[in-house]
């Protein structure tokens, strides 16, 4: 089974920042044929009834990719706007008896559905700590693998950013004009970095940008400063550097 370990830290921004890209509609989604996804609600519910019941079963083998399971998630009724009435979440939430414990599987199937599942939604929602204490971090490495598999995707992300490592292990943004330009886009790639900079092993950065994208380097540049600190920032011509050590 493919640990998060296993990946590198390239791979991981990758895959988590092609996930906000997607999730905000700046890349396509993959070709993905129909699935039925309540059919695999009722599937997921006969085969781990007694689980279900104890709270205490771990998704890892369900998470096969962020599309699927965020329609089983849905189709057993975890939603943005909360638990659907009738659902088989609400017939979940009932055997609670209006407790649910945290970290249960109800608790942690509720921060899903009202995050989204995206690979960078369930890192920045309260799931994340849960999930990197225990077995999530195997599905979030087969989620990842799964996006990395699509050529025509990494193809798409090669339009707004391209990202690459050193040798002293600093991951590097070379951050594009259809980026740059695009204030929605670029709102979408820092979301995207935020999820992805926890997940990974080195905690220094570089952001080569466009100096002719004055707004869009200048913007870039605010939202280091304003989230990790302008003490951690440094600027050199065109290269932004973010030191978390």
């Amino acid at each position: 089974m493919t640990r998060l370990s296993d990946i590198s830290d390239v791979d991981k921004c990758k895959g988590v920042i092609i996930d906000s890209l997607k999730k905000d509609n700046f890349i396509a989604q993959a070709n993905q044929p129909q699935q039925d996804f309540g059919d695999k609600a009722k599937k997921f519910f006969s085969e781990h009834k007694t689980a279900l019941l104890t709270g205490g079963f771990a998704l890892a083998g369900l998470l096969a990719g962020p599309a699927i399971v965020g329609g089983i998630v849905g189709a057993i009724g975890f939603g943005e706007a909360g638990i659907a009435a009738g659902s088989i979440a609400a017939w979940m939430m009932s055997l609670h008896r209006g407790t649910v414990a945290a970290g249960s599987l109800v608790a942690i199937l509720q921060s899903v559905g009202a995050a989204g599942l995206g690979i960078g939604g369930i890192i920045a929602s309260g799931v994340g700590g849960s999930l990197f204490a225990g077995l999530f971090a195997g599905a979030i490495a087969k989620a990842l693998r799964k996006t990395l598999e699509s050529e025509e995707i990494l193809a798409e992300l090669e339009n707004f950013v391209s990202i690459t490592a050193n040798n002293s292990g600093i991951v590097i943004f070379n951050v594009k004009p259809p980026l740059l330009t695009n204030e929605g886009a670029l709102n979408s790639f820092c979301r995207g970095f935020d999820s992805a900079r926890r997940i990974t092993n080195t905690k220094r950065f570089e952001f080569q940008v466009i100096e002719e994208c004055i707004d869009g380097s200048n913007s870039l540049r605010r939202y280091l400063e304003s989230t990790y600190g302008a003490d951690h920032v440094s600027v050199e011509g065109s290269r932004y550097s973010l030191n978390l050590e």
